[in-house]
């Protein structure tokens, strides 16, 4: 038996930088600890370098010299009953992580994910990559990690959520489920329309008896102001369209484009909507039976 034995998540940093430098100091000096017992911040006693370097592509006689490093990792023990041949066998690090989205955009996903293991003598004996599901994309262009505030409140979420009545409403649970599908697409032309389903998945059952365009437009309108954000019925309405060319096979992303269309701001402004939705909902339970009933 190994002397001690994590799971590993590491936030890769891939060139987009913040400015504020305080605010990026913190996973540097401090970790903080999740309800969960999942840690996050620079842990450089893991040696993060090597875990990502295990993750990294490679082949036969062919090592290439990663050229990013990372902001922070998400760290777990391992318990001695826990499913030694799965990472993250129970979702912990999974559920952290969608919840951090939530609270701010972020392209955060799988792709450098390890169970660690150390000997006695404190030493990495092993490093073992566990790809849940790869990459995800998406999130704020202009910062793609967060801030200790905000890891926080992520932590307080957590803490919420096992006895919230959020957790027991089929719509939310729906609506947090695209959230977290999307993340995991490449394409905005796929992911629109997942969104498209998570604001369904919320405002569906408010206009059941109008149109489909016009339960959409309506209800997401409705949300924004239970939401104190601000979306006119233009932007609803193009909002709607998005959704539906994407859905319907209209533009659809083609073989041999090499990178993603970023998400326009309409998107990053519909995405907030939905965030602020769940993240009231989780610390609301008034707020959250307002989307009680199935449909």
């Amino acid at each position: 038996m190994p002397a001690s034995v994590v799971d590993i998540l590491v936030v890769p940093n891939r060139g987009v930088r913040e400015t504020d430098g305080d605010a990026l100091s913190w996973y540097v000096e401090n970790a903080v600890t999740m309800p969960n017992e999942v840690k996050v911040g620079n842990l450089r006693n893991w040696n993060l370098g090597k875990v990502m370097d295990a993750c990294g592509p490679r082949g036969c006689n062919f090592n290439p010299i990663r050229q990013f490093g990372c902001y922070y990792a998400m760290v777990r023990a391992v318990p001695e009953d826990a499913h030694w041949e799965r990472s993250d066998w129970d979702c912990t690090l999974k559920r952290t992580l969608a919840m951090s989205r939530l609270v701010h955009a972020n392209p955060a996903g799988f792709h450098y994910c390890a169970r660690v293991r150390r000997g006695s003598d404190d030493q990495v004996t092993s490093i073992e990559p566990q790809q849940v599901w790869g990459s995800a994309f998406g999130g704020d262009p202009s910062r793609e990690w967060l801030r200790l505030a905000e890891w926080t409140e992520v932590g307080e979420l957590l803490k919420r959520w096992p006895n919230s009545r959020a957790r027991k409403v089929k719509r939310l649970l729906r609506a947090k489920w695209y959230r977290e599908k999307y993340a995991q697409e490449k394409y905005r032309e796929v992911r629109w329309p997942l969104l498209g389903c998570a604001i369904e998945s919320l405002v569906g059952q408010w206009n059941g008896k109008k149109k489909p365009s016009a339960a959409f437009t309506d209800g997401l309108c409705e949300l924004a102001i239970k939401c104190d954000s601000r979306l006119d019925s233009d932007a609803a309405k193009e909002a709607w369209r998005m959704r539906s060319y994407g859905a319907h096979g209209q533009d659809i992303p083609f073989p041999g484009r090499d990178a993603p269309v970023r998400d326009d701001e309409l998107f990053r402004q519909v995405e907030q909507i939905l965030g602020t939705a769940l993240v009231k909902a989780i610390r609301d339970d008034r707020f959250a039976s307002d989307f009680d009933g199935d449909h």
